[in-house]
């Protein structure tokens, strides 16, 4: 009679048994992705995420008929020593008079890793093209990339935990001659707007 009686527990916590251990395993199984998960998805904070940040800036200011910028180009110095400030980087505006667009001024915005300048252009036609600029956590030197995001092309890098992004409602390859000269200026601050007496380097 022992024996059936132990027998009887044994079959009837077998299903429990069974169900815990299924629990278990898929709750390693869940910690087990979520902890792999950062491996395989790319990082939030570097040039992509600029990138992003940059055309979302465009579409919101470059369409306004009104006040596309905070802080005209009139203002330029103390615009950029705001900018700076903020940053707390040294910023450089660069000028793409040669190529047919003049700097009508910019403003602070805010994005989702902190405050960013946005910097904008504009030609004969009313096309306009921004530069945006912000301290970068991760990719903090990346080479130039191409990117095309809701209709907006642009080319995004960063030099020296500084990241820059210049958008326009263009193709890739006629910005990428702007983005190689606003990159040169950066890195040799030839021909930028602002107080480059203030800011040596930066």
């Amino acid at each position: 009679l022992r024996h059936m009686l132990t027998a009887r527990r044994a079959r009837a916590s077998h299903p429990w048994r069974l169900a815990a251990s299924v629990f278990v395993a898929m709750c390693l199984g869940g910690i087990g992705g979520w902890m792999g998960r950062g491996a395989t998805e790319p990082p939030t904070g570097g040039i992509a995420a600029l990138a992003r940040e940059a055309t979302a800036s465009f579409q919101v200011f470059a369409a306004d008929p009104l006040r596309p910028v905070e802080m005209g180009a009139a203002d330029s110095n103390d615009l950029v020593n705001w900018v700076s400030s903020r940053l707390r980087r040294q910023i450089a505006v660069p000028d793409l008079g040669k190529a047919g667009y003049r700097y009508i001024g910019g403003r602070l915005v805010a994005t989702e890793h902190g405050p960013a300048g946005l910097f904008m252009y504009e030609d004969g036609h009313g096309t306009r093209l921004a530069m945006l600029v912000r301290p970068m956590a991760i990719e903090g030197d990346t080479p130039m990339k191409a990117h095309v995001q809701a209709g907006v092309a642009g080319y995004s890098w960063a030099n020296q935990g500084l990241g820059y992004s210049l958008v326009a409602s263009a193709s890739t390859s006629g910005l990428h001659p702007l983005a190689d000269e606003m990159r040169r200026q950066i890195n040799g601050r030839d021909g930028s707007v602002g107080p480059s007496s203030k800011h040596p380097s930066l």
